[in-house]
Protein backbone atom coordinates (compact mmCIF):
# COMPACT_ATOMS: atom_id res chain seq x y z
CA UNK A 1 0.00 0.00 0.00
CA UNK A 2 1.60 3.55 -0.86
CA UNK A 3 1.65 6.30 1.54
CA UNK A 4 -1.72 7.98 -0.30
CA UNK A 5 -3.46 4.65 0.75
CA UNK A 6 -2.53 4.26 4.27
CA UNK A 7 -3.20 7.33 5.22
CA UNK A 8 -6.56 7.37 3.33
CA UNK A 9 -7.13 4.23 5.71
CA UNK A 10 -5.47 6.08 8.62
CA UNK A 11 -8.17 8.55 8.57
CA UNK A 12 -11.39 6.42 7.98
CA UNK A 13 -9.95 4.52 11.28
CA UNK A 14 -9.26 7.16 13.40
CA UNK A 15 -12.46 9.77 12.28
CA UNK A 16 -14.51 6.58 13.19
CA UNK A 17 -12.63 6.08 16.81
CA UNK A 18 -12.71 10.31 16.85
CA UNK A 19 -16.95 10.11 16.87
CA UNK A 20 -17.17 7.58 19.39
CA UNK A 21 -14.78 8.48 21.72
CA UNK A 22 -16.68 9.87 25.19
CA UNK A 23 -15.18 12.90 27.16
CA UNK A 24 -13.70 16.42 25.88
CA UNK A 25 -13.64 19.97 27.30
CA UNK A 26 -13.79 23.06 25.51
CA UNK A 27 -15.57 26.39 24.86
CA UNK A 28 -18.72 24.30 24.42
CA UNK A 29 -18.49 22.97 27.46
CA UNK A 30 -18.61 26.21 29.35
CA UNK A 31 -21.26 27.23 27.30
CA UNK A 32 -23.48 24.86 28.87
CA UNK A 33 -22.16 25.57 32.45
CA UNK A 34 -23.87 29.12 31.98
CA UNK A 35 -26.90 27.51 30.65
CA UNK A 36 -27.71 25.54 33.87
CA UNK A 37 -25.67 27.48 36.22
CA UNK A 38 -29.44 29.02 37.42
CA UNK A 39 -30.97 26.11 37.07
CA UNK A 40 -28.89 23.40 39.47
CA UNK A 41 -26.21 23.50 41.36
CA UNK A 42 -23.16 24.03 39.53
CA UNK A 43 -21.26 20.71 37.68
CA UNK A 44 -24.43 18.84 38.60
CA UNK A 45 -26.35 19.59 35.75
CA UNK A 46 -27.55 16.97 33.75
CA UNK A 47 -26.70 15.63 30.02
CA UNK A 48 -26.80 18.13 27.09
CA UNK A 49 -26.28 17.50 23.65
CA UNK A 50 -26.11 19.75 20.40
CA UNK A 51 -24.54 19.96 17.16
CA UNK A 52 -22.92 23.02 16.10
CA UNK A 53 -21.30 25.26 12.73
CA UNK A 54 -18.77 27.37 12.83
CA UNK A 55 -16.49 29.85 9.75
CA UNK A 56 -13.44 31.52 10.83
CA UNK A 57 -11.09 33.95 8.84
CA UNK A 58 -7.58 34.77 9.31
CA UNK A 59 -5.35 37.32 8.45
CA UNK A 60 -3.25 35.01 6.18
CA UNK A 61 0.23 35.81 7.99
CA UNK A 62 0.70 32.87 10.06
CA UNK A 63 1.16 29.41 8.73
CA UNK A 64 -1.83 28.27 7.89
CA UNK A 65 -2.44 27.53 3.96
CA UNK A 66 -5.41 28.92 4.15
CA UNK A 67 -7.50 32.31 4.92
CA UNK A 68 -11.07 31.04 5.25
CA UNK A 69 -12.49 27.67 6.66
CA UNK A 70 -15.50 25.91 7.92
CA UNK A 71 -16.13 23.92 10.68
CA UNK A 72 -18.62 21.59 12.55
CA UNK A 73 -19.19 19.28 15.36
CA UNK A 74 -20.96 17.56 17.80
CA UNK A 75 -20.30 18.26 21.27
CA UNK A 76 -22.02 15.98 24.58
CA UNK A 77 -22.03 17.36 28.32
CA UNK A 78 -22.93 16.51 31.61
CA UNK A 79 -21.49 17.02 35.26
CA UNK A 80 -18.98 13.89 35.03
CA UNK A 81 -17.91 13.93 31.65
CA UNK A 82 -18.20 16.35 28.24
CA UNK A 83 -16.90 14.87 24.82
CA UNK A 84 -16.48 16.96 21.17
CA UNK A 85 -15.60 15.54 17.91
CA UNK A 86 -15.42 18.19 15.40
CA UNK A 87 -14.53 18.88 11.40
CA UNK A 88 -12.78 21.32 9.47
CA UNK A 89 -12.57 22.14 5.93
CA UNK A 90 -10.82 24.74 4.57
CA UNK A 91 -8.48 25.35 1.05
CA UNK A 92 -6.40 22.15 0.22
CA UNK A 93 -6.86 21.10 4.01
CA UNK A 94 -8.95 18.62 6.24
CA UNK A 95 -8.33 18.51 9.82
CA UNK A 96 -10.72 16.46 12.50
CA UNK A 97 -10.25 16.99 16.09
CA UNK A 98 -11.75 14.77 18.79
CA UNK A 99 -11.14 15.79 22.51
CA UNK A 100 -11.98 14.14 26.28
CA UNK A 101 -12.14 14.42 29.81
CA UNK A 102 -13.65 12.01 32.67
CA UNK A 103 -14.15 13.96 35.49
CA UNK A 104 -13.39 11.33 38.95
CA UNK A 105 -13.41 14.30 41.06
CA UNK A 106 -16.64 16.05 41.37
CA UNK A 107 -17.30 18.64 44.07
CA UNK A 108 -19.90 21.39 44.15
CA UNK A 109 -17.27 24.23 43.13
CA UNK A 110 -14.78 21.88 41.68
CA UNK A 111 -13.92 19.11 39.26
CA UNK A 112 -10.84 17.39 38.48
CA UNK A 113 -10.15 15.59 35.60
CA UNK A 114 -8.18 13.25 33.12
CA UNK A 115 -8.42 13.09 29.45
CA UNK A 116 -7.12 15.01 26.20
CA UNK A 117 -7.56 13.92 22.19
CA UNK A 118 -5.94 14.10 19.20
CA UNK A 119 -5.86 16.03 15.82
CA UNK A 120 -5.58 14.81 12.08
CA UNK A 121 -4.46 17.44 9.97
CA UNK A 122 -4.25 16.81 6.20
CA UNK A 123 -2.69 18.97 3.67
CA UNK A 124 -3.38 17.99 -0.18
CA UNK A 125 0.11 19.19 -1.09
CA UNK A 126 2.43 19.64 1.83
CA UNK A 127 2.23 17.47 4.92
CA UNK A 128 -0.33 15.03 6.82
CA UNK A 129 0.20 15.67 10.74
CA UNK A 130 -1.01 14.18 13.93
CA UNK A 131 -1.12 15.42 17.36
CA UNK A 132 -2.24 13.30 20.30
CA UNK A 133 -2.71 15.15 23.97
CA UNK A 134 -3.11 13.27 26.93
CA UNK A 135 -3.31 15.30 30.21
CA UNK A 136 -5.13 16.78 33.37
CA UNK A 137 -8.30 19.12 33.82
CA UNK A 138 -9.28 21.63 36.27
CA UNK A 139 -12.70 23.61 36.66
CA UNK A 140 -12.76 25.93 39.56
CA UNK A 141 -16.11 27.71 40.16
CA UNK A 142 -16.04 29.77 43.57
CA UNK A 143 -18.93 31.98 42.17
CA UNK A 144 -21.94 31.54 40.31
CA UNK A 145 -20.86 34.55 37.72
CA UNK A 146 -17.25 33.33 37.47
CA UNK A 147 -15.12 30.01 36.45
CA UNK A 148 -12.03 29.57 36.36
CA UNK A 149 -10.40 26.28 34.06
CA UNK A 150 -6.80 25.25 33.25
CA UNK A 151 -5.24 21.98 31.61
CA UNK A 152 -1.55 20.27 31.21
CA UNK A 153 -0.94 17.70 28.31
CA UNK A 154 1.94 16.02 27.03
CA UNK A 155 1.64 16.56 23.24
CA UNK A 156 3.02 14.56 20.78
CA UNK A 157 3.22 15.81 17.19
CA UNK A 158 3.90 13.75 14.12
CA UNK A 159 4.32 15.06 10.42
CA UNK A 160 4.83 13.48 7.00
CA UNK A 161 5.93 15.63 4.66
CA UNK A 162 4.73 14.18 1.48
CA UNK A 163 7.91 15.09 -0.47
CA UNK A 164 10.60 13.42 1.68
CA UNK A 165 8.76 10.74 4.02
CA UNK A 166 10.19 8.39 1.89
CA UNK A 167 13.86 8.90 2.21
CA UNK A 168 13.20 10.09 6.33
CA UNK A 169 10.46 9.26 7.38
CA UNK A 170 8.02 10.92 9.58
CA UNK A 171 9.14 13.33 12.49
CA UNK A 172 8.25 13.62 15.83
CA UNK A 173 8.53 15.99 18.62
CA UNK A 174 7.33 16.06 21.83
CA UNK A 175 6.24 19.03 24.17
CA UNK A 176 3.59 20.60 26.51
CA UNK A 177 0.59 22.06 26.43
CA UNK A 178 -1.03 24.61 28.81
CA UNK A 179 -4.22 26.50 29.16
CA UNK A 180 -5.60 29.04 31.50
CA UNK A 181 -9.15 30.25 31.00
CA UNK A 182 -11.61 32.73 32.90
CA UNK A 183 -15.21 32.72 32.27
CA UNK A 184 -17.86 35.35 33.24
CA UNK A 185 -21.27 34.82 32.85
CA UNK A 186 -24.11 37.39 32.92
CA UNK A 187 -27.46 37.06 33.54
CA UNK A 188 -29.26 36.48 30.23
CA UNK A 189 -27.86 34.02 28.80
CA UNK A 190 -24.53 35.74 28.26
CA UNK A 191 -20.90 34.53 29.01
CA UNK A 192 -17.56 36.46 28.34
CA UNK A 193 -13.85 34.75 28.26
CA UNK A 194 -9.99 35.38 28.03
CA UNK A 195 -7.62 32.96 28.18
CA UNK A 196 -3.93 31.66 26.38
CA UNK A 197 -3.30 28.67 25.42
CA UNK A 198 -1.18 26.78 23.03
CA UNK A 199 -3.40 24.86 21.35
CA UNK A 200 -6.66 25.62 19.64
CA UNK A 201 -9.81 22.89 18.83
CA UNK A 202 -7.87 23.12 15.25
CA UNK A 203 -4.42 24.22 15.94
CA UNK A 204 -2.10 22.51 18.50
CA UNK A 205 1.77 24.30 18.77
CA UNK A 206 4.62 23.73 21.09
CA UNK A 207 4.27 25.80 24.32
CA UNK A 208 6.46 28.92 23.10
CA UNK A 209 3.72 29.52 20.22
CA UNK A 210 0.63 30.61 22.26
CA UNK A 211 -2.79 31.81 21.51
CA UNK A 212 -4.57 34.14 23.23
CA UNK A 213 -8.51 34.35 23.42
CA UNK A 214 -10.68 36.83 23.88
CA UNK A 215 -14.64 35.66 23.38
CA UNK A 216 -18.13 35.98 23.82
CA UNK A 217 -21.20 33.79 24.30
CA UNK A 218 -25.17 33.90 23.97
CA UNK A 219 -27.87 30.94 24.67
CA UNK A 220 -31.35 30.72 24.49
CA UNK A 221 -33.16 27.47 25.13
CA UNK A 222 -32.10 25.95 22.03
CA UNK A 223 -29.41 28.16 20.11
CA UNK A 224 -26.25 29.06 21.09
CA UNK A 225 -24.02 31.70 19.78
CA UNK A 226 -20.35 32.51 19.79
CA UNK A 227 -17.68 35.50 18.42
CA UNK A 228 -13.90 34.57 19.65
CA UNK A 229 -11.00 36.60 18.40
CA UNK A 230 -7.66 34.29 18.62
CA UNK A 231 -4.54 36.29 18.93
CA UNK A 232 -1.31 34.42 17.83
CA UNK A 233 2.24 34.81 18.55
CA UNK A 234 5.73 33.22 18.10
CA UNK A 235 8.19 33.10 20.69
CA UNK A 236 6.26 34.67 22.78
CA UNK A 237 7.97 34.03 26.36
CA UNK A 238 11.53 35.35 24.71
CA UNK A 239 13.35 38.05 23.40
CA UNK A 240 12.40 37.79 20.11
CA UNK A 241 8.33 37.19 20.67
CA UNK A 242 6.62 37.40 17.23
CA UNK A 243 2.80 38.60 16.26
CA UNK A 244 1.83 35.79 14.07
CA UNK A 245 -1.77 36.13 13.06
CA UNK A 246 -5.34 36.72 14.07
CA UNK A 247 -8.09 34.30 13.03
CA UNK A 248 -11.82 35.33 14.47
CA UNK A 249 -14.85 32.57 14.61
CA UNK A 250 -18.26 32.93 14.62
CA UNK A 251 -20.10 29.77 16.07
CA UNK A 252 -23.90 28.88 16.03
CA UNK A 253 -24.81 25.55 17.82
CA UNK A 254 -28.48 23.69 18.49
CA UNK A 255 -28.85 21.52 21.46
CA UNK A 256 -30.53 18.29 20.64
Amino acid sequence: MDFLGKKSVTFLLVLLAGFSLAFSQNILSEVEQGKFSLERPWFEHGLSQSVFAAGTANTGTSFEPYSYALQGGYNIEASTFSATAALQLAKETVQLTSQGVWYPVHFGLLRVGLGGGFNLFFDSTYAFEFNLFPGAYLEFRPKSWFMFSTHINYLLKVRAIYSVVDQIGALCNSTAALGLRATFFVPGGFAFYIGGDSCELFRHMILGVPTFTLGASYSLEKLYFLLEINVRYIDFFTASATYEGTEIRALVGYRL
